[in-house]
């Protein structure tokens, strides 16, 4: 049985639009219930954007540490 063609998708992605995703996130999450669903579930892409951030700055303060 043949495995169906997956599209081949490479998302790169800037720190700038990272940041901004994060701020757009973190002001829209100031209109939220703190015990809705909603909110949760932005907390947790916060999250994973706040993990994307802290990963790239590592990694340029790694190469290049002045």
């Amino acid at each position: 049985m043949e495995e169906p063609n997956k599209p081949s998708i490479s998302l790169r992605f800037e720190y700038q639009d990272i940041y901004l995703q994060y701020k757009a996130i973190q002001k829209y999450i100031e209109t939220l219930d703190e015990s809705s669903h909603e909110y949760q579930h932005a907390c947790h892409i916060m999250t994973e954007l706040y993990r994307v951030i802290i990963h790239h700055k590592f990694h340029h303060h790694k190469q290049n540490p002045d």
